[in-house]
């Protein structure tokens, strides 16, 4: 049997290729893909990307690399010894862009059953929403009532918006030099939009605290130069919380009064989540599905784009060259 899976074969360039597939293990289940999201910023970084040396990029981005990281599915086969899963089951798997694929039923990282109500088109969005974004938001220990700026108005920042509503910000400030962005996150409970760039952006912060600034800061760029505007923005004591990772860590500085001030940094990634003990990803994910089940958040209108896998060459390069409004890029595997 074979799969058509989206690879990057070397930097810059992308193909659909076959590759064969083994049956499942005793204790695996085989799915077949029915919606893929893109990360758009993560997977841009590593097709186009010259990672420094010695940052988690250069260790995990190998070509030829399959991109891809939030996957909707269903169950085609299960291995003998697996109970848990039948053949139709709808699933949700930390996993790239591939036609099938086979995953041990005892993998914690990310695999379980969609619940009734979750459209695939949404459960796409789990890696992101379910996981990273929420893993950013409780690690920031957002208290009611506080003030807080996201810079980076992408698919990370849109969740994140809506994850520190829910968590009792007082006041939310959205800064990107994107105005649709922006849009959307008003529509997600951003209070103000300052669209401009990080460093212009510390003055109207100034104006709009009155002089307070900020409780804590998001920055979700993944652009080394944020982060020294980041810390400008915060109040002494403030938090600036790092959830975009950069490929240039050599160019990163914590601007001019982040010792004066005493300011505390936390990065924030989706394998290290602020109690694993209790809030682990299958957690996460089960309290994501029930927000949007009760209406407290949603997914769908950020789901801007749709393709064939076929396509993905020609997709991969209108979001490096056009630099589209796109939002949710997702991939339609139903159409192979």
């Amino acid at each position: 049997m074979e799969s058509k899976n989206i690879v990057f074969p070397q930097r810059g360039e992308v193909a659909l290729l076959s590759q064969p597939i083994d049956p499942p293990g005793p204790r695996e289940i085989q799915c077949r893909a029915e919606v893929s999201l893109i990360s758009i910023g993560t997977e841009l970084r590593c097709l186009h990307g010259r990672p420094q040396e010695g940052t988690s990029w250069s260790g995990w981005v190998k070509y030829p690399f399959l991109p891809g990281y939030s996957m909707a599915a269903t169950v085609v086969a299960v291995g003998a010894d697996v109970t848990e899963y039948q053949v139709g089951d709808r699933v949700a798997a930390f996993q790239e862009h591939t036609q099938f694929f086979n995953e041990p039923v005892d993998n914690n990282k990310f695999l379980h059953k969609i619940p009734d109500g979750i459209a695939f088109e949404e459960a796409a969005w789990m890696g992101i929403g379910g996981c990273i974004t929420q893993t950013c938001a409780r690690r920031s220990e957002l208290h009611l009532g506080e003030s807080v700026g996201i810079i980076g108005l992408g698919m990370l920042g849109q969740m994140i918006t809506q994850y520190i509503r829910l968590m009792g910000a007082d006041e939310i400030i959205a800064i990107d030099a994107n105005a649709s962005r922006l849009e959307m996150a008003r529509r997600h409970g951003a209070d103000h939009t300052l669209c401009m760039y990080a460093q212009d952006a510390i003055a109207e912060v100034r104006r709009l605290t009155g002089g307070r600034m900020l409780d804590v800061v998001y920055d979700v760029t993944g652009l080394p130069q944020v982060l020294a505007s980041a810390c400008q923005m915060a109040r002494k004591q403030g938090r600036i919380m790092v959830s975009g990772d950069t490929t240039r860590t050599e160019a990163q500085a914590v601007g001019p009064n982040f010792l004066k001030d005493s300011l505390n940094i936390y990065a924030t990634h989706a394998d290290n989540g602020a109690d694993e003990r209790y809030w682990n990803k299958l957690r996460m994910a089960d309290l994501f599905y029930r927000c949007i089940l009760r209406g407290r958040m949603e997914v769908k209108s950020m789901n801007t784009a749709w393709f064939s896998p076929a396509e993905a060459p020609e997709v991969y390069r209108w979001l490096h060259e056009d630099k589209p409004d796109a939002m949710g890029v997702l991939f339609d595997w139903t159409k192979l």
